[in-house]
């Protein structure tokens, strides 16, 4: 085989002689060595050239438009702006026509010149060419977006201001803009290292890297518009760089630590960057989603004090099933309605937030909402336009079809009523809710409401009312509250108990269920100082069916004071533990270059970490995400050898551990 292997390439690389003689004298002329190896070299480089030279004049010469899918932006537009002008000019013309026409029909006596009252009125008459050219053109502009839909070079002609947005990565959109969940922006799973697109013309002023979003940038666009890239992979502009639409500015990865794979967080702010839009008003075009929003259940709210639903003041559910709300259901007074839906969409089993609801009694508009753009300062009434208790105690996310009194959130129209529905005939009262997304896909659920006349109770059971629009104040044996005006969502009846809890405090109730407080209210429960008990050691701790959760808090005059969002069940407790540093797969340290630990907290949270080696401070990076502390060797350029490594945790109540190692890099 070897033998046949070097006959071959011997025969090959074998040069003959081309020789070129004179037919009369049988003299050599030109006499040429090739070989069969030369032949196929030059044949290659003949084809080589011939191909660069083919290249380049479609690349450099208007020829690369005439091949299929080449067709780039400026064309593109160009193409669509022609269309839509030789459009106007034929309606010109067929009004220019219309009136010539009108004209003949007055001078012929056809129609009297008394009825006309205007010169517009003579080129309406005829209307029939006019609807006919506007079903020439609607066909024309759906051929057009049908053909352009899913094309990445693309333009997208959007009513909104007539600005041409690009698709900011080839993907599938894992989460939507939902305000709701405080997610801002859109998910798109993407393959990794898959090029990011500016969305607009605009200027780079954000490119950089932070541990919560990973690599990040951001485009000032022409329109008071800011674009937002999170979770890059690399970022292949820098700030100040000028970019058009449709540049790749990035790279799709999955850094940051608010991640779970790879993909794009996008994101359209306004300059000041409190204004956040939801991107899929500038997409639902080029998206294929035939599948309208689901509900799954409803609950019928009792307003305190001035309504009842089955002879009680608590709220019910009901599921819905097959599109129909299971049982009438009994109520008197002024009552509310709140629902459990999700939107759907093809291709995938994600789940996103609702767009619009709408709520209608007696086909009379209640309550409408649209969740198209959103504030950062309207953060915290997310709380107050879903059921908080439920969703604090049970994870349900129930959306109110009404409004509370103190909640001016813009996505929320309301009748005079706040949406409320006033049930004061003993008749059947119809319901029903819209859902429907952006691309059109809507869904009614009606039930019925059966009006029942009965009692309405008052609340005998309250110990304290309180008003969103006063300071309030509530004191109770070793407990204080103070609640401040507008901190509220609405007025709240608050049944204050208390009942056996820890060794440091009896366990306060504050109502029956959380009522969630805008910024804060300030919570204050008394020490014992018999307990023995460093105070600086004692803290306030929620109390959750899950068990409990750190409210903070700082100890003086004898009292533990904190910040509250939430008005539920807290208690003291005290915090003596130290962090916990557990290392991680130690034998590699010296080989990897990687030191790592696990840190954590029983008790409240870790407030700072250091770590030193011999003396001098290393940079150790922490990511929540996976709760670990790294310093990477290398980065730091450290020299190979023995060293002393000694890291130091603290927790917010001056716990301290210190793990310290000598370690061969």
């Amino acid at each position: 085989m070897k033998n046949k292997r070097k006959a071959f390439w011997k025969n090959f690389k074998f040069k003959y002689k081309l020789t070129i003689t004179n037919e009369n004298t049988l003299e050599e002329i030109v006499g040429i060595h090739v070989s069969k190896l030369n032949g196929v070299s030059v044949l290659l480089s003949a084809v080589t050239v011939i191909f660069l030279i083919a290249s380049l004049i479609i690349v450099f010469t208007p020829l690369r438009n005439y091949l299929p899918g080449y067709m780039n932006t400026e064309v593109r537009e160009q193409v669509v702006t022609n269309a839509l002008r030789a459009d106007s000019l034929q309606e010109a013309l067929n009004r220019q026509s219309l009136y010539i026409m009108n004209i003949q029909d007055i001078f012929r006596g056809e129609v009297r010149a008394d009825t006309i009252h205007s010169i517009d009125s003579l080129t309406v008459a005829r209307s029939e060419e006019l609807m006919e050219r506007t079903r020439q053109e609607e066909e024309f502009r759906k051929q057009y977006e049908e053909k352009e839909r899913y094309n990445l070079t693309a333009t997208d002609y959007n009513l909104t201001s007539g600005i041409i947005f690009h698709r900011p990565t080839r993907g599938m959109i894992s989460s939507e803009f939902d305000a709701n969940k405080k997610h801002f922006g859109l998910d798109i799973a993407a393959t990794p290292n898959e090029s990011v697109l500016a969305t607009l013309d605009g200027t780079v002023i954000l490119s950089t890297y932070t541990a919560e979003t990973g690599y990040v940038i951001q485009v000032q666009h022409g329109q008071n518009m800011v674009s937002v890239y999170k979770h890059c992979g690399s970022l292949l502009k820098k700030e100040g760089d000028t970019v058009k639409a449709g540049e790749a500015i990035a790279l799709v990865g999955n850094t940051g630590e608010k991640t779970t794979g790879p993909h794009l967080h996008f994101e359209v702010r306004d300059s000041s960057g409190n204004e956040l839009y939801d991107p899929m008003r500038f997409y639902a075009t080029r998206l294929n989603d035939t599948l309208p929003p689901r509900a799954s259940s409803v609950s019928i709210y009792p307003c305190e004090g001035r309504g009842a639903v089955e002879g009680s003041s608590f709220s019910i559910t009901r599921p819905v099933v097959d599109g129909l709300v299971c049982d009438t259901v009994d109520a008197w007074g002024v009552v509310g309605f709140g629902i459990k839906a999700l939107d759907y969409m093809n291709g995938t089993n994600n789940k996103y937030g609702v767009r619009k609801m709408e709520l209608y009694a007696d086909s009379v508009l209640l309550f409408c909402s649209l969740m198209d753009n959103f504030s950062f300062s309207e953060t915290r009434l997310i709380n107050a336009w879903i059921d908080y208790g439920r969703y604090i105690n049970g994870g349900e996310w129930y959306q109110r079809l009404h409004k509370l009194d103190n909640v001016p959130l813009r996505a929320l129209q309301v009748n005079k009523e706040n949406g409320w529905l006033n049930i004061d005939e003993e008749r059947c009262y119809n319901i029903e809710c819209r859902l429907s997304d952006y691309h059109g896909n809507s869904t009614s659920l009606r039930f019925v409401v059966n009006g029942k006349r009965c009692e309405l109770s008052e609340g005998d059971d309250v110990t304290h009312r309180l008003y969103w629009f006063k300071n309030n104040i509530v004191e109770y044996m070793g407990m204080k509250l103070c609640v401040p005006e507008n901190e509220l969502f609405c007025n709240a009846s608050l049944k204050v108990s208390m009942e056996n809890g820890t060794s440091l405090s009896p366990r306060y109730k504050l109502g029956g269920e959380e009522y969630p407080v805008w910024h804060g209210a300030k919570l204050s429960i008394k020490v014992d100082d018999k307990m023995g008990i460093d105070p600086s050691k004692i803290y306030i701790r929620r109390v959750t069916k899950k068990g409990g959760r750190p409210a903070g808090g700082k100890f003086e005059d004898g009292w533990v004071t904190a910040n509250v969002t939430i008005l539920g069940t807290y208690e003291l407790s005290a915090d003596t533990v130290a962090p916990v540093l557990k290392p991680q797969n130690e034998k590699m340290w010296g080989k990897n270059g990687k030191v790592v630990f696990l840190l954590s907290d029983k008790e409240t949270s870790t407030s700072s970490f250091k770590g030193t080696l011999n003396g001098n401070f290393v940079l150790f990076k922490y990511s929540s995400k996976n709760a670990r502390l790294v310093l990477d060797l290398k980065e730091e350029n450290i020299r190979r050898g023995t060293h002393e490594l000694r890291v130091v945790a603290v927790d917010q109540h001056g716990n301290e551990t210190v793990f310290e190692k000598k370690i061969i890099y």
